[in-house]
């Protein structure tokens, strides 16, 4: 594979994890995370090999929409939950290396003043959070459904979809964008709760 070539060390002991690029993990997470998609992240981290060879990424937000309880729910104070939103690891990272990427930029987030951190796994993408079992974390159970658009050809976005053309086009309110996509052949369905 050229765009991710595979580097002569390729062992869980030599790998460093550091902060890297919002471009080198679009490379990543376009290529191997099942979304390929990734929101704007305020850290980045990558699982490097030889220094130079990425062989995973871990992209961590401070706030989404797990809502304004969490901190609540934790115990922790108001602002101070980080979140795993996208993370993969390509084709030749060594089993082992995504939970040492989860876990040294959990401690990295704890450096920087987080108490706690949260990852999903998406059901939609037949995850049960192998990944993170192995890293040592604590499932918290299901999530809550949220809703879903479905284009004409099939592709599933975010329920928030309709709030982003709102603001992308400065017109009109939520509900008249919901109705103008549904109108023009989107459907509307409830997702699978993620763990």
């Amino acid at each position: 594979d050229q765009l991710f070539p595979r580097p002569a060390n390729v062992s869980l002991k030599s790998v460093r994890v550091r902060r890297v690029s919002r471009a080198i993990a679009w490379k990543v997470i376009s290529r191997y995370e099942w979304l390929g998609t990734l929101p704007i992240c305020k850290y980045y981290y990558g699982a490097m090999f030889d220094g130079l060879y990425c062989g995973g990424v871990a992209c961590i937000l401070n706030y989404i929409g797990a809502g304004p309880y969490v901190n609540k729910w934790l115990s922790v104070p108001k602002g101070k939950v980080a979140y795993l939103t996208r993370g993969a690891c390509v084709h030749w990272a060594p089993t082992g290396t995504a939970p040492k990427l989860i876990n040294w930029s959990a401690k990295e987030m704890g450096r920087l003043g987080f108490h706690a951190m949260l990852a999903y796994s998406d059901t939609n993408a037949g995850e049960i959070g192998t990944v993170y079992q192995a890293a040592g974390w604590h499932c918290l159970g299901h999530g809550s459904s949220i809703i879903e658009y479905v284009s004409p050809e099939g592709r599933v976005y975010n329920g928030i979809l309709a709030n982003m053309l709102r603001r992308k086009t400065g017109r009109g309110k939520w509900s008249d964008w919901d109705k103008y996509l549904v109108d023009n052949g989107w459907t509307k369905q409830k997702s699978n709760p993620k763990l």
